[in-house]
């Protein structure tokens, strides 16, 4: 198992928080948070016009477990978010819920270690919505410090495969644009699957060696899965269009 850590004020993963040396406890200054004093409309819409912060987790993970620190700056504390609701999604369109929680509120220390939040129960997302139902003060801004998802596995494939990491290599990694598959391609279903999951490219190999052309897709991580056709061995590896 490993975790992604997200500080309030960002909205994409980071492994290393460079703001908060100490993991169990978040400051109290500003710069280290994350709040919204205007409501928007949500990305889901059914919750209209809110107090939210989405989260791209960068490809679908399987997430369990959870870990928040409430706005902890000094003297608005009340901003914390109070009744959170947590929605998550696999294409950022259509959502589901996870659970409606309360967070309490933040202490205003620096040696403020948080709480444990919601099991997620092992959800398949990449996007993870926190919207604000209320807050601990009068609701005109909510906000939070910190957020940590603990995640299983990437879920972009049938755990029921036999997999392995090690049967291709792709060259170059990162590329920009063409690339070369290297291993025993022959009979093998060969596709190219954005973090996602949708399929961009079918393709079938021959040989030993395979020149792929992904200057078309926007920059970012895909996956390359090699399939026997005659059964459930899979080759699976990613790739980062730069």
């Amino acid at each position: 198992m490993r975790y992604i850590i997200f500080m309030g004020l960002y909205l994409i993963p980071i492994f290393i928080n460079g703001q908060n040396c100490n993991l169990d406890t978040h400051s109290n200054n500003i710069n280290d948070s994350w709040v919204s004093c205007e409501k928007s409309m949500n990305p889901n819409t059914a919750l209209g016009m809110s107090h939210w912060v989405q989260y791209d987790l960068g490809y679908v993970y399987t997430i369990t477990s959870t870990k928040f620190w409430n706005y902890n700056v000094v003297e608005v504390t009340t901003q914390g978010m109070k009744t959170i609701q947590i929605d998550y999604s696999t294409d950022g369109i259509n959502w589901s819920i996870a659970t409606i929680f309360q967070l309490n509120e933040a202490s205003g220390m620096a040696t403020y270690t948080g709480e444990d939040g919601p099991d997620l129960g092992g959800i398949q997302a990449r996007y993870i919505l926190l919207t604000a139902l209320d807050t601990w003060g009068d609701g005109n801004c909510a906000g939070l410090s910190e957020v940590r998802f603990d995640v299983d596995q990437v879920s972009l494939v049938d755990p029921d495969l036999l997999v392995s990491d090690s049967c291709i290599e792709l060259l170059p990694n990162p590329t920009t644009g063409y690339f070369t598959i290297k291993g025993n391609l022959s009979n093998y279903t060969i596709q190219v699957l954005d973090a996602a999951g949708n399929v961009h490219q079918n393709l079938t190999g021959s040989g030993q060696e395979l020149t792929v052309d992904i200057s078309s897709l926007p920059n970012g991580l895909y996956f390359i899965s090699v399939v026997h056709q005659s059964n459930t061995n899979l080759c699976f590896q990613k790739i980062i269009k730069q």
